[in-house]
């Protein structure tokens, strides 16, 4: 599959619309634009970088915008063993810790969020 940052080298397809995308050098999520309107914020979809019909979440910083807003999206990446358990980082695996966490690199990363 072609993404962003090049050919993957592996795809993970994390719910309907949703996919978690590696290269040699990169990555990231690709979420449907239709998706992203139901399920992400206004600070959230200005994160991600139009590619076709997804919006795309580079691995470094925007990927937390995603998991700030759907915790459950990063269980599921967890689930692939492509991310770090919550209990690893030293969080609590409810919602509230995983949004927590993922709004503070928002915070740090990306100009859009604010506390």
């Amino acid at each position: 599959m072609l993404t962003p940052w090049g050919m993957s080298q592996s795809k993970h397809k994390l719910t309907t619309g949703v996919y978690s995308v590696t290269t040699a050098s990169h990555g990231g999520l690709l979420v449907g634009k239709r998706v992203a309107r139901e399920r992400l914020s206004i600070e959230a979809i200005k994160e991600g970088e139009p590619f076709a019909q997804y919006l795309a979440y580079e691995e470094d910083c925007a990927y937390a915008a995603v998991y700030a807003d759907w915790p459950d999206l990063y269980r599921r990446e967890v689930e692939t063993g492509l991310l770090i358990p919550p209990s690893e980082l030293g969080l609590e695996p409810t919602d509230d810790a995983i949004r927590a966490y993922y709004l503070l690199i928002c915070i740090r990363w990306l100009d859009g969020y604010k506390l």
